[in-house]
Parts: structure tokens; sequence; C-alpha cells
């Protein structure tokens, strides 16, 4: 691959631009048997991920 764009085509960079211009986020969600519902879960991974490369490249994430 090596093309540094993610092959899923979403949201999630729109939403990741917009978490970077936050100062503070409030994320409200159900509990379930003590965790997060799966979509919560799987923008956590998502952002996670684009974190991590941000972080490799020397930007700044949050």
């Amino acid at each position: 691959m090596g093309t540094k764009i993610c092959m899923q085509k979403d949201d999630i960079q729109e939403i990741a631009s917009y978490l970077r211009e936050c100062q503070i986020v409030f994320l409200s969600a159900l509990v379930y048997c003590a965790n997060v519902p799966a979509l919560v879960k799987n923008l956590f991974d998502r952002l996670l991920g684009t974190a991590a490369r941000e972080k490799i490249y020397d930007f700044d994430f949050l």
C-alpha cells in the first residue's frame, strides 16, 4: 500500500479535523455492561490510528 491515505472512504478525516480545532470535547453515550457501544469504540479506534499517524509525521493532534 504505502499511500499514507486511508482506504476507508468515510468522514473520519473531517471529524478528526474538527476535533483538532476544539479545546474540549464532551462525549455522551449509553453504557452497556460496563463498556461503550460498538460505534463509539470504532470511533476511538479510528481516531487512535489518525493520531498515531500524525504523531509519527510530527503533526500535533489534540
